[in-house]
């Protein structure tokens, strides 16, 4: 009994093992894939990642021949078992499938239609915020023109008034002279 239990820790242990190595060599395919991909151009990009699909779908329609082969064989022998096997099997290709015909559609198509709306969003927020900043420098630019023309007129007119007060005095012509540069800034 304990001698059992030992040996099946021991093939417990092994497959762990097995599946780790397993796991830890596709993690560095990955990754040398990755680094190897840095180096490419966008062109060599694009022809990799097109091999790469072309190949999984080359796999998928050899699982699928697969299938109709071992179907076949079975519903020919023993019946129940090519419904049983056929339906497991056929739910697999089938998310085989739609994983890389109709996902990669789905998804493009949907992120292109997200990005499309943050884009607007974003966009929108900021023409609002360009608008927002553009209106302020016209007022900021129209206060200090108006400031600019209502200052030689303000003091154009107090020169004016005070020549008004005392018409025949010597100061008039000088106040006149200043009232006339002053209009002449405008």
């Amino acid at each position: 009994m304990a001698r059992e239990r030992w040996e099946r820790d021991e093939r417990r242990a092994l497959r762990r093992r097995r599946r780790d190595h397993r796991r830890r060599r596709r993690h560095e395919q990955r990754q040398e894939r990755v680094e190897a991909e840095d180096e490419l151009t966008p062109r060599e990009r694009s022809v990799e990642a097109a091999r790469r699909r072309g190949a999984a779908k080359a796999r998928l329609v050899r699982s699928f021949v697969e299938y109709l082969l071992v179907v076949g064989v079975l519903s020919i022998f023993f019946p129940p078992a090519a419904w049983v096997v056929g339906i497991f099997w056929g739910l697999g290709l089938a998310g085989g499938f739609a994983k890389r015909f109709v996902e990669p559609t789905l998804r493009e198509r949907w992120v292109n239609r997200e990005v499309e709306r943050e884009l607007a969003r974003t966009v929108s927020r900021e023409r609002r915020q360009i608008e927002g900043e553009h209106s302020r420098r016209i007022e900021e630019l129209s206060a200090s023109i108006a400031h600019e023309i209502r200052n030689p007129i303000t003091a154009a007119k107090s020169l004016v008034q005070q020549m008004g007060e005392d018409p025949a005095s010597a100061e008039n012509v000088d106040y006149a002279k200043v009232a006339l540069d002053e209009l002449d800034r405008v």
